[in-house]
């Protein structure tokens, strides 16, 4: 498995791509209506867009025999959605197609990711996890990560509570 930034020509598979994960990981769990709220709010092109451009995020495609199987996003500085984090690195976004999971794909993505904190002399990495997605949390937490906090969420209409987690570096 390996990484590689995803260029801005590819923003429109990259939307396909988030949509796809999302719904997912996520669709069963909650209402349509408010899938449809979200994904056109927050996976829309012009709000991709706005993301992509940020000049403290980047979007890697995680890649196994040049085929694109899931995608990653990370935060620096003002891009975080959180503050007082010190020397940071947010992962905001890590999403393995269903069809590719199991594989330690998701693994290999995320020890990357502190890889590429490390390099860039990041102390803390962290992340959000949907307080209802055990499995991510349990997932996180073998990687290494301790919750520390929790901030709401919006999905749709539905307030949600996500688990913050992070880990030192």
């Amino acid at each position: 498995m390996t990484l590689r930034e995803v260029h801005n020509e590819e923003l429109n598979f990259l939307r396909e791509m988030s949509i796809s994960t999302f719904v997912e990981a996520f669709g069963h769990l909650n209402t349509p209506e408010n899938m449809e709220l979200y994904l056109s709010e927050k996976m829309s092109l012009a709000h991709l867009t706005k993301e992509f451009d940020h000049p403290e995020s980047t979007f890697y495609f995680a890649l196994v025999e040049e085929e694109i199987v899931g995608y990653l996003k990370l935060n620096v500085g003002s891009a975080q959605n959180e503050e007082h984090l010190g020397k940071s690195m947010e992962v905001e976004r890590i999403y393995v197609l269903k069809e590719h999971q199991g594989q330690g794909i998701g693994q290999a993505i995320f020890e990357q990711a502190i890889t590429m904190a490390r390099k860039q002399g990041m102390e803390v990495l962290w992340l959000g996890v949907w307080g209802e997605n055990t499995r991510a949390i349990a997932f996180y937490q073998r990687m290494g990560l301790e919750i520390f906090d929790t901030h709401s969420f919006m999905l749709g209409t539905d307030l949600q509570t996500d688990q913050l987690m992070k880990m030192q570096l």
